[in-house]
């Protein structure tokens, strides 16, 4: 991961983890610091409704919430990836993919 500052926390059961990515020079995307927001959790529970997904996960709207609890519930465990990207001063979230395992 090559110099990410890592910055974890706790919340309601689940684990977030934040990781920092340096400024480099990349003519594909604007000028900033980007971001990856990673969550996981264990527990089908923590998450009743979809529309409590989307209020609590930045960058989800509650139709993908919807397909989340549907997988996390057939599954058990639900990660997903957002990459947010600070621009004049406001975050921009970016949905990126779905990983359950």
């Amino acid at each position: 991961m090559s110099q990410y500052t890592k910055l974890e926390s706790v919340w309601s059961g689940a684990t977030w983890r934040q990781f920092y990515e340096p400024i480099t020079p990349d003519a594909r995307r604007p000028k900033g610091a980007l971001t990856e927001l990673v969550f996981s959790a264990t527990s089908v529970d923590e998450w009743r409704t979809a529309s409590e997904v989307s209020q609590r996960i930045g960058g989800c709207g509650t139709a993908t919430a919807s397909s989340l609890l549907s997988r996390w519930a057939q599954r058990g465990r639900l990660e997903h990836r957002v990459r947010r990207r600070l621009s004049n001063g406001r975050p921009e979230n970016e949905w990126r993919r779905v990983v359950v395992r």
